[in-house]
């Protein structure tokens, strides 16, 4: 028997049942690697997939990737085979920093850590051991990128007892949907359009009661 999923239907935030979610993430093995890119407020980003011009009058010629994938403020790991070395957005304090290469966003972005056009063969969501989901990604020249949450803190709530949720990392398609995965075990697969996105955004946040919000450091 075979079964289809589609790509563009919408699936509401969930609890856990990483298994659904892997299937989510199929849409990107396979696409090629383009670049980093440092986004706002420090954010690393993976631009994968085909080229795209940006629509943006103030963005020409400035390309992204058909797929982006945002670590917003988590933790990463990238392992580049090629180069032989290891990379850590917060190394272990017992290491010794002072054997530490610091390497700056510009760097990064400039240094081909992963090799270009390097295929994503595989991407594997697991339980963390801060409560949330983390992401493996395997590239066909054997790099290694894995992200894994943040320990997050409660913080008081705002005056409509609302604050919002930040995710500990997402993936932008091409069909107009975006996967959000956490804080914690939630994740859902969304309408990246502003119009779309604010009907479900709305119709989520009255099912949430109003009181303390947990978001990432």
């Amino acid at each position: 028997m075979i079964s289809a999923l589609n790509l563009r239907d919408i699936q509401e935030p969930v609890e856990g049942n990483l298994g659904i979610l892997k299937l989510y993430l199929q849409q990107i093995v396979g696409q090629p690697f383009l670049f980093f890119r440092e986004s706002y407020g420090d954010e690393l980003t993976i631009h994968l997939g085909r080229p795209e011009e940006r629509k943006s009058p103030r963005l020409k010629n400035r390309f992204r990737g058909s797929y982006v994938v945002t670590v917003r403020g988590s933790l990463w790991t990238m392992v580049a085979a090629e180069k032989g070395m290891l990379f850590l957005s917060d190394p272990p304090k017992e290491l010794n920093r002072a054997e530490l290469k610091k390497l700056s966003f510009s760097e990064l972005q400039q240094t081909p850590l992963i090799s270009p056009d390097a295929n994503v063969v595989w991407a594997i969501p697991f339980d963390d051991l801060s409560g949330g989901i983390a992401l493996a990604l395997g590239f066909s020249d054997h790099g290694r990128f894995i992200i894994r949450p943040a320990p997050h803190h409660a913080e008081e709530s705002s005056e409509d007892g609302e604050l919002p949720e930040i995710a500990d990392w997402e993936i932008y398609t091409p069909l107009g949907r975006y996967l959000r995965v956490g804080p914690g075990q939630k994740w859902a697969y969304l309408p990246s359009t502003s119009s779309e996105s604010h009907s479900i955004t709305t119709s989520t946040k009255r099912k949430r009661p109003s009181g303390r919000r947990r978001r990432q450091k």
